[in-house]
């Protein structure tokens, strides 16, 4: 939440007290500061996507973070390989997923086909923390 939305939430809990805007707004920044966890894995994985998407458009990356604290919820991708392997093979799909194995406490998604060969290619990756959710 920034200082805006919290400032009518003071307002009414602390009706006889005075708030100041400004000392709101520095308390909210240096809570940032303090609580940022600047690069963390979540946010260099993302980086490193969008720069891939950014250097070809056939990327596919989806990422879906919380409004309120700007924390990845969801995040999809596919390399251009990934699309046509997808395009070619998509007549059977699975879907495998890991439930909360990394510190995250997040899901790992793997969407998986079968090529002409018998071989399981895998088609699209996601990184989910919720499956009821998506």
């Amino acid at each position: 939440m920034d200082s805006g939305s919290i400032y009518p939430l003071l307002i009414h809990d602390y009706p006889g007290y005075t708030i100041f805007k400004k000392d709101l707004y520095n308390a909210v920044y240096q809570f940032r500061l303090q609580n940022n966890l600047g690069d963390s894995d979540a946010s260099q994985m993302l980086q490193m996507l969008l720069e891939k998407k950014y250097s070809d458009p056939l990327w596919i990356v989806k990422p879906r973070l919380e409004p309120s604290s700007r924390k990845l919820n969801h995040l999809l991708w596919m390399s251009p390989q990934q699309r046509a392997l997808y395009e070619s093979f998509h007549d059977v799909v699975f879907l495998d997923t890991t439930s909360n194995t990394n510190r995250f406490r997040m899901m790992i998604c793997v969407v998986v086909v079968i090529d002409n060969h018998f071989k399981s290619r895998i088609v699209a990756s996601a990184i989910i923390e919720d499956e009821t959710s998506l």
